[in-house]
């Protein structure tokens, strides 16, 4: 069987239109869903609570119909998974209809919003679906499932939240339900795909699918979506990329930068001037971030420019200096922000204040 799984569209994030989201999908999701039987959207199909009557409320709509018509004119079934309840909320009920037409005797589309299993007959698939901030322990809601369906191995387990291994080592403590990717594997035949963390990576059989758009800086990774074949013993994987994602850079300055030296680094970004950029100063040197700053906003008045300035901290220890030159001042306010400029990018901000919260 051949299928395809994306995740975290976060449709109506205030950093990326919504307009945009779905001139994405159109150009690089659509045409490679004909041919599939099934789609997984793995959680966070909408950032905030919307109002209909916003022009991403209008759009998440539309993206919701777009799917749904290609998923009765292609005949591929859609499972939408809830993600984090203050993303998704209860709005992925607008992919269900009064009368759906169904597909080989199940729902041609079924929202999941609590731990559940379904088998679909005509593709002879047994799926786990976990949805994230469940109750309980998750390898017991894992177990009891399993045990009540009779089911050794699941073909696929949807999952929306965190594995060890995406995870920054030596944090203090793991979030609530952590899966460890070698106790999971006992369940699973195939793969899990997982949403939440948004980079995309593959760890054994655990496909995290990361976000199909880039919504914030951190993010300059490739986004987009998988495809993948499954010959009931092992899957094989497609990364389809969105080349549209939205461009968010980080431009690091120190005592050394030129003006010169910026201006022939954002020349070569090819920068097209329909479209909005994101734009992230990050260092230290006061007088060239005022000359770069200034010379953006008059040539490329549609780049969106953010400062992030780092200052020199110098720490005496008796006789031992330490010098801890891109560290600065660690307060309980910009702890997250501070930790997340320091691991690689791995969490979001936001991933990372939900750590610290246990």
């Amino acid at each position: 069987m051949r299928g395809a799984v994306i995740s975290d569209l976060h449709t109506g994030h205030p950093q990326v239109p919504a307009v945009n989201l779905r001139e994405a999908l159109i150009r690089w999701c659509y045409p490679r869903l004909k041919g599939i039987e099934i789609l997984f959207i793995s959680g966070d199909f909408f950032d905030v609570l919307l109002d209909l009557n916003s022009k991403a409320g209008y759009c998440a709509g539309m993206i919701i119909n777009d799917l749904k018509q290609l998923a009765y004119s292609e005949h591929f079934y859609i499972r939408v998974l809830r993600g984090t309840f203050k993303h998704d909320r209860h709005q992925n009920h607008f992919f269900l209809t009064d009368q759906d037409p169904g597909l080989n005797g199940s729902p041609l589309v079924s929202v999941i919003d609590t731990p559940s299993v379904e088998y679909i007959s005509s593709l002879n698939i047994n799926i786990l679906y976990l949805p994230d901030e469940m109750p309980g322990d998750i390898y017991d809601t894992i177990e009891n499932l399993a045990s009540v369906n009779h089911i050794d191995k699941f073909d696929f387990i949807i999952n929306h939240g965190y594995f060890e291994h995406l995870l920054p080592r030596g944090i203090p403590s793991m979030p609530k339900n952590t899966l460890n990717q070698q106790r999971i594997n006992k369940y699973v035949k195939g793969c899990v795909f997982n949403g939440h963390v948004h980079s995309t990576s593959v760890y054994h059989n655990v496909v995290n699918v990361g976000s199909f758009e880039r919504l914030c800086h951190g993010e300059e990774e490739s986004k987009g979506f998988y495809l993948f074949d499954y010959d009931y013993h092992k899957v094989k994987l497609e990364f389809v990329e969105n080349k549209s994602a939205t461009w968010f850079k980080t431009f690091k300055y120190n005592e050394k930068t030129t003006l010169d030296g910026f201006i022939t680094w954002i020349t070569q970004q090819g920068l097209d001037p329909e479209r909005a950029y994101h734009l992230r100063l990050y260092g230290e040197n006061l007088n060239i971030k005022a000359e770069l700053e200034s010379y953006v906003r008059q040539v490329y008045p549609f780049v969106l420019v953010s400062i992030c300035d780092l200052s020199t901290v110098k720490q005496n220890v008796s006789t031992t200096t330490f010098v801890m030159e891109e560290l600065p001042p660690v307060t309980e306010a910009n702890l997250a922000e501070t930790i997340y400029e320091h691991i690689e990018h791995k969490l979001t901000v936001e991933q990372i204040k939900e750590v610290l919260n246990g």
